[in-house]
């Protein structure tokens, strides 16, 4: 039959979506913490000159 076939398929995507979701959920925070410390140091990038080099590091 094709139970055994279709759960196989099944667990094999299952697998790669998860790992897929947990690498966009790392990336995501990852990006939201650089977003939330360059937020909170605003007024030490801007009295350093350095908005472009943050603008490249985003």
């Amino acid at each position: 039959t094709y139970v055994p076939m279709l759960l196989w398929l099944f667990d094999v995507f299952r697998k790669k979506i998860r790992s897929t979701a947990r690498e966009a959920r790392e990336q995501e925070g990852a990006m939201m913490n650089l977003t939330l410390e360059t937020l909170g140091a605003i007024r030490e990038v801007k009295a350093f000159g350095r908005e472009a080099q943050q603008q490249a590091n985003f």
